[in-house]
């Protein structure tokens, strides 16, 4: 696995998270999300 391939991996799983916590509203989503 190269560095690109890391780096989108993460910044895909950050921003799931991200989504997740904005979608559902709640700051404990958040929290528990991240």
């Amino acid at each position: 696995m190269d560095f690109a391939h890391i780096i989108l991996s993460i910044w895909r799983c950050f921003a799931l998270k991200w989504k997740i916590g904005f979608q559902t509203n709640g700051e404990m989503d958040i929290l528990r999300w991240s």
